[in-house]
Parts: structure tokens; C-alpha cells; sequence
């Protein structure tokens, strides 16, 4: 079997501009590739929108399922293409609840991790337009039924693997204006990224073992990142104005040097 190179690993902190959840003295470094995609998935959300709401929650495999590297991801993978798919139907007088229907970008990630069980699970964070939903919801339960994108998610990962979902965080929304809530998020979602089992020594090799959306970022970027990351302030310079003799209409007009 040919050996993998690892990815890039981050070992302080802040990262990109922002606080990142790194403790190289507990043994903590996260991925540069999957923080990179973190950063790039919430932004292009914010780039097409005004609010954003997101939150975490981890799915988890019951004691019996047959796991291979491939069946697991695969999963996962046929899990958010549900849930997107589901999410982005159009209807004008939606039955299953207007916070479900009508989204017209969805950004995810997704990382799988061996815990110390030998059982892999899955840490996640989901992005959808704030306008539209801003809530979580719950799973279904022997007390009360499913709501929301969350019930959502449990109902289809059930489905698939007979697994559950737990919530992470109860949700943050996301605008152009808020930094230290985006400053918050990026942190909180930093821990999923981290490399303490990702890595299989024992194959030798980095396996698939994150997914994401594929938002790409708009030209038109939102201001929130515009300022935040602007180490170096460049004041604006009024451009020199002399007046010179062009007569137009029997009127001077300023002339501004350096103007065509």
C-alpha cells in the first residue's frame, strides 16, 4: 500500500485572521485543507445572503452496522444530497412547514472520526438562508415528534443507517454587521477540524474522511470579511484639484490632475 502524504497542519493560533481552537500542549492541531473549507463554505453563503443560520450536531452508527471506509462515506454522501435535495424544492404553500422548502443555497461540512470505542461517528455543521429558517428543531422523540432541519436530518440518517443525531449547539445567525458572532462560529466550528482521529496509522495513509458543499465565493464579497481581514489600512487621499482656464459654456471647470 503506498503511503499518503498528510495535509498541511496549523499549529497556533489566530489562523486566517480569527481564533481557531488549537492547544499544540494538549496535543491539538487541526487540518489546514478542512479549516480552509470551513472559512470558504460560510463565506459563500454570506456572500448570497443577508442572515445566515447555521448549526452543529453529530450523527452517530448503532453497534451493528457493518462499517467499511467506503459504506460510511458513502452515507454521508447520500445523506446531505437528500437533504439538499429536500431543502431546495420549490413549493408556493409548502405542507411539510415553510422553514423546509424554497432554499436556494445550502452549505455543509462533514468529518468522520474514530473515537476510542473503535467506532467512527460524524461531526457536521449545516448553513441555510437565515430569511428563510432560523431555528434548529429537534429529532424525534418518545414524547414529541420531529421539527425543523434537524428532525429532518435524524429522520433520513434513521433511514439510512439506523443511526441517530445528537445537536450540538442550538444555532447562530450569521450577518454582515455581526463580527463577534462570526468570530464565535468560526472557533466553535474550528474543533471539528482538529486531527486526533482522522489519521489511521495503522493503513498508513490519510483516508476519506471529510466532505463539504461547493459553494464558490461571489466577486461581489460580503463587507464583513472586507474589514475584518484588512490588516493594513490605507487612508483615501483627495486627488490634487487646481483650476485651469477650460472654458466650457463660458464656465471654468475644475481640472483633477491625473483625471482624463
Amino acid at each position: 500500500m503506498t503511503k499518503q502524504r498528510r495535509p498541511e497542519m496549523i499549529y497556533k493560533s489566530p489562523y486566517n485572521g480569527y481564533d481557531v481552537n488549537v492547544e499544540v500542549d494538549d496535543g491539538r492541531t487541526i487540518y489546514k485543507p478542512i479549516i480552509d473549507n470551513t472559512f470558504r463554505q460560510i463565506d459563500s453563503m454570506l456572500d448570497r445572503h443577508t442572515r445566515v443560520f447555521t448549526f452543529r450536531f453529530d450523527l452517530h452508527l448503532p453497534d451493528n452496522y457493518y462499517l467499511t471506509n467506503n459504506r460510511d462515506t458513502k452515507s454521508i454522501s447520500i445523506l446531505f444530497n437528500r437533504v439538499t435535495g429536500f431543502l431546495k424544492k420549490k413549493a408556493k404553500t409548502p405542507r411539510v412547514g415553510k422553514s423546509l422548502r424554497n432554499h436556494t443555497n445550502i452549505a455543509y461540512q462533514w468529518v468522520k472520526e474514530k473515537g476510542n470505542n473503535n467506532k467512527n461517528h460524524f461531526h457536521c455543521w449545516l448553513a441555510v438562508d437565515g430569511n428563510i429558517n432560523h431555528r434548529t428543531g429537534w429529532p424525534k422523540t418518545s414524547t414529541k415528534d420531529r421539527s425543523g432541519i434537524a428532525g429532518l436530518i435524524a429522520q433520513l440518517w434513521k433511514e439510512l443507517t439506523g443511526g441517530s443525531l445528537d445537536v450540538v449547539n442550538e444555532g447562530r445567525m450569521l450577518t454582515h454587521k455581526d463580527h463577534k458572532t462570526y468570530e464565535e462560529c468560526i472557533y466553535h466550528y474550528s474543533y471539528i477540524t482538529k486531527v486526533k482521529g482522522k489519521y489511521h496509522y495503522s493503513a498508513e495513509r490519510y483516508s476519506r474522511n471529510h466532505g463539504c458543499s461547493h459553494l464558490s465565493r461571489l466577486s461581489i464579497k460580503h463587507p464583513v470579511l472586507q474589514t475584518q481581514r484588512q490588516f493594513i489600512t490605507i487612508p483615501m487621499i483627495p486627488p490634487h484639484i487646481s483650476y485651469s482656464p477650460i472654458a466650457t459654456n463660458n464656465r471654468i471647470k475644475p481640472h483633477i490632475r491625473g483625471a482624463t
